[in-house]
C-alpha cells in the first residue's frame, strides 16, 4: 500500500500479476514512497484534485503542489530561474526520443542524469517545464 501525493516520486506498473513500483524522481533516504490516486497536478487543478480526492478516499491531501497551488503542466513554461548548462546531452537525447528514434539503456541514463542534476539543484523551484519533461 503507498499514500496519494499530487506530485508522486513512484508510478506502478502490472508486469503478469505482480506490481513494479518505478521512482520517477530522486528518493532520498527516509523519503516515503507515495504514488498517485489518478489525481496529477500536472492536468488537474487544486480545487479538483481535492474535490475528487475528498469524495473517493475522504481526504484532503495537503501535498506540495496542493499547499502551494501548483500550475497545471500546460501553464508551465521553461523556467528563467535555473541555468541548465548549453549543450547539454539531454537536449540530443530529448530529441531522440521524440522522434522515436532512440529509446536504448545509454540514452536512458542521461535521462536519469538530467534529472537527477535537476533535483539536486532546482529541486526547490519546482514545477517548471524542464523538469516535467525529463521525468515524463
Amino acid at each position: 500500500l503507498l499514500n496519494h501525493a499530487c506530485d508522486p516520486n513512484v508510478v506502478r506498473h502490472s508486469v503478469g500479476d505482480a506490481v513494479v513500483a518505478r521512482a520517477i524522481r530522486p528518493i532520498h533516504a527516509g523519503e516515503e514512497l507515495v504514488d498517485n490516486y489518478g489525481y496529477h497536478y500536472a492536468v488537474m487543478g487544486r480545487e479538483e484534485r481535492h474535490k475528487s480526492l475528498q469524495y473517493q478516499y475522504f481526504f484532503t491531501c495537503t501535498c506540495p503542489p496542493c499547499t502551494y497551488n501548483w500550475k497545471k503542466y500546460s501553464e508551465l513554461t521553461a523556467s528563467d530561474d535555473i541555468s541548465i548548462p548549453p549543450n547539454n546531452p539531454f537536449e540530443a537525447a530529448f530529441k531522440k526520443v521524440l522522434n522515436q528514434e532512440d529509446y536504448s539503456d545509454e540514452v536512458q541514463s542521461v535521462f536519469v542524469d538530467f534529472l537527477e542534476f535537476l533535483d539536486r539543484n532546482y529541486a526547490h523551484k519546482r514545477p517548471f517545464k524542464e523538469y516535467n519533461d525529463c521525468q515524463e
